[in-house]
């Protein structure tokens, strides 16, 4: 590569793939799309390129001097989905949505009038019950009760022994990310990095936790005490945020 860069010419097809990408990043980066960056980076001098590209640098010395962020209130990465919307409707949180330990009771009720015995909670939220009357939201509830969903139970004292743990959990959950989302809010000038998610399962939530885990605790850029917004650790009362 130290070739590409003295040379005044194009010295091969790699070199010229090499090349290309570099425009289009570059462009792609600090213009927002490739022919209008071409229209612009085509025409200056080597010097006024170099000029350009300087100013664009961050000043690495400043970032690492800055300190650090604020901590974050830890959440447990199996239960960080229970902080995302379908969860909160379904444990009535949010103060709409449809109360899932009462569809679950009726559902075991209906399960023992036909002389059902010891039954999952998956099962509850895939009979009948459930379907005919709340199609629209079973998946919702599947995944809002993932921590529960092999568990059995026979009568409603040992469902709603269930439900608890995992309300207790999702509570706990919740206030540790609308904390975190107060601390986002403080530093949202100094960000460094958004992570964009797109959640679906659970387990989605888990490698979200792993890659955030690895990306910046990793050497090289742990120095950098990086500000980024992870959605998957936060959570808001509405839509509307006041600060």
């Amino acid at each position: 590569m130290a070739q590409w860069l003295n040379g005044t010419c194009i010295q091969s097809l790699e070199h010229l793939r090499w090349g290309l990408y570099r425009l289009y990043l570059d462009a792609l980066l600090f213009f927002g799309n490739i022919r209008s960056g071409y229209r612009y980076l085509r025409a200056p001098s080597e010097t006024e390129l170099a000029d350009y590209f300087e100013s664009k640098r961050v000043d690495t010395l400043a970032v690492k001097n800055r300190g650090p962020a604020l901590p974050l209130v830890h959440i447990p990465r199996d239960d960080r989905y229970l902080v995302a919307k379908q969860a909160c409707k379904s444990y009535a949180i949010s103060g709409n949505g449809e109360d899932m330990k009462a569809v679950l009771v009726s559902s075991l009720k209906d399960h023992l009038s036909r002389g059902g015995g010891k039954i999952s909670i998956r099962a509850l939220l895939d009979g009948s019950y459930v379907q005919q009357r709340y199609a629209d939201l079973q998946k919702q509830f599947i995944f809002s009760a993932d921590d529960i969903l092999t568990d059995e139970v026979s009568t409603a004292e040992e469902l709603e022994a269930k439900y608890r743990v995992v309300l207790k959990k999702l509570i706990a959950a919740r206030d540790a990310a609308l904390q975190n989302t107060r601390f986002y809010l403080s530093m949202v000038n100094d960000l460094d990095v958004y992570v964009a998610t797109s959640m679906r399962t659970r387990q989605n939530f888990r490698a979200m936790a792993d890659a955030c885990d690895g990306i910046f605790s990793d050497p090289k850029l742990k120095e950098l005490q990086l500000r980024y917004f992870n959605p998957t650790l936060s959570a808001a009362e509405g839509h509307e945020i006041r600060y």
